[in-house]
């Protein structure tokens, strides 16, 4: 409308003590072009006194402008369709971003006012490079830091690859994130001709899966289909037995501060953190139930070990007054960065555990 329109419109409704609830409302003004813009506004109907917690008259996943993403379908050309839960009728925007994971993200809106159809709807979209993070919102509002999923794609050489969940998925080998896991990755017909996950379970023992092209690239645990699920924060080493290739995992951002993971003392752990999040500590950010052991002698010290593209190692030495040591440079550092997918080795000395929240 031309500048200084004074024209208005109202809105009235009387609702039911039925009709208790949060509700979305657009609000659209049309000019005699047929241009047109809206607006959606959230109108809380309770009973007595303002009810800012009731959500009954939408999702609780689109409470406070938070849509739910319940799920990406992704291939390995670069396609991703965005699932997630809606409200028929009502408008929403698709944004993504390559940005690193934070509050100074920059996002572009991929897909505006798509009108939804039903309680679940999608939006096709594509990804590519390291990372792609993607929201859903209510048309018209701007993108935040909440209710984010993500593509996070490893790159894995030929030979042995350190890894961990790059974001806060089921953890099922039966489950999405196996699908995913596999799906870039080469099966065969037995355990020996196929690219190989190795593990250490919750005692430290060892365990090896691998992928049987002959039943839909499923992973196997010996001759059984697997049922694992890893933990958050547990890492895994891919034996790679064809060329680079990368692995488009998904699943939303976590480091919520909801989850553990312990690093046993006596044993060497495999571990990672960042669930979406670059994460910058000791590396060990988050709450601490006990301190790395420091120590100048590298047998009585905490070590992190970190396996490099072309298969040797780097290490680092728990050091005094709240360094590492790098073993390779001889230099030392408050923090390691950890990036979504990186996994560690990290021998914890003789003594107590050290439980990780993130």
């Amino acid at each position: 409308m031309p500048s200084g329109n004074t024209m208005t419109g109202s809105f009235s409704w009387t609702p039911q003590t039925s009709q208790v609830g949060t509700y979305p409302i657009r609000f659209t003004a049309t000019d005699s072009e047929n241009l047109s813009t809206s607006v959606v506004v959230k109108l809380i109907v309770g009973i007595g006194s303002p009810q800012e917690g009731n959500t009954g008259g939408i999702p609780n996943s689109q409470y406070n402008w938070a849509v739910a993403i319940t799920n990406i379908d992704v291939d390995l050309v670069g396609n991703a369709s965005v699932i997630y839960r809606s409200t028929n009728g009502m408008a929403y925007d698709v944004y993504q971003s390559d940005s690193v994971f934070g509050g100074g993200m920059s996002w572009s809106r991929v897909d505006a006012n798509r009108i939804a159809n039903g309680n679940i709807d999608s939006s096709d979209q594509n990804y590519s490079g390291a990372r792609r993070y993607f929201q859903v919102v209510p048309a018209g509002s701007a993108p935040t830091t909440n209710g984010v999923w993500g593509v996070i794609r490893p790159s894995i050489v030929n030979g042995w690859n350190l890894l961990s969940p790059p974001l806060a998925s089921d953890l099922k080998f039966n489950g999405a994130f196996g699908e995913n896991l596999a799906l870039g990755l080469t099966g065969a017909g037995t355990q020996a001709g196929s690219d190989q996950l190795h593990g250490l379970d919750g005692s430290g023992n060892p365990f090896v899966l691998w992928i049987n092209s002959n039943d839909n690239n499923r992973w196997y645990e010996s001759t059984s289909p697997a049922t694992r699920t890893l933990n958050p924060g547990q890492g895994f080493m891919i034996y790679r037995q064809g060329g680079q290739t990368t692995l488009p995992l998904i699943g939303p951002v976590g480091n919520t501060g909801n989850s553990s993971f312990t690093l046993k003392s006596g044993q060497w752990t495999m571990f990672g953190l960042s669930q979406g999040k670059n994460l910058t500590g000791n590396p060990l950010p988050g709450s601490l139930s006990s301190q790395p052991i420091a120590s100048f002698q590298y047998d009585s010290a905490d070590v992190i070990s970190v396996l490099n593209p072309n298969g040797s190692w780097k290490n680092y030495q728990r050091f005094g007054n709240n360094l590492w040591l790098d073993l390779q440079t001889m230099q030392q550092s408050s923090s390691i960065q950890m990036q979504p997918g990186d996994g560690f080795y990290y021998y914890r000395q003789p003594g107590s555990d050290m439980a990780i929240g993130f």
